[in-house]
């Protein structure tokens, strides 16, 4: 449970003071529906697993459009600890009238176990704090970390730490 508190904390944290970026408007992340692929590492701060190749895919839709850019999203991904595949929501926000973003978002998914990592639960929540730049043509490119966790819905959470690259564009 603290693992959870501490995530939600660093979300608001870096969420809410941010300016809102009103006048940069050359690329618009918030609008419309975007496509995201990424890759990265597993397992990437455990002590008790080795660290092992990760992708993702994920499908976002946008809900507002302002300077919040919340969003709906639908991913899944793929590590050599399990398969994952979730759905949940976003908030994305420009920093300071420039290119770079920040995004944190939640997401509720199934796990399947891959044989190396068990998450203790086939319910298991993603949290991930990102960092983006916005291109001209409206694609963006971030980096990331994400946490997966059961929540303590079950006796065992131990967790899985992901670091990754991630790019977008809309359509």
């Amino acid at each position: 449970m603290p693992k959870l508190v501490l995530t939600i904390v660093a979300f608001l944290v870096f969420c809410l003071p941010v300016s809102a970026a009103d006048d940069f408007s050359s690329s618009n992340i918030f609008s419309g529906q975007r496509l995201y692929v990424g890759a990265g590492v597993d397992n990437a701060f455990s002590k008790d697993f080795d660290p092992t190749a990760y992708g993702m895919i994920e499908y976002a839709t946008a809900v507002q459009d302002d300077e919040w850019g919340l969003r709906y999203r639908l991913g899944a991904d793929i590590s050599g600890v399990g398969y994952w595949g979730g759905w949940g929501f976003s908030v994305e926000k420009v920093l300071d009238n420039s290119p770079f973003y920040i995004e944190g978002s939640v997401m509720a998914g199934l796990y399947a176990d891959a044989g190396k990592h068990d998450l203790g639960h086939i319910v298991e929540f993603r949290s991930q704090l990102m960092l983006g730049y916005i291109f001209e043509n409206g694609s963006d490119l971030a980096i990331g970390i994400a946490h997966k966790s059961n929540a303590n819905i079950a006796d065992s959470n131990p967790g899985s730490e992901t670091i990754y690259v991630r790019y977008g564009s809309g359509f």
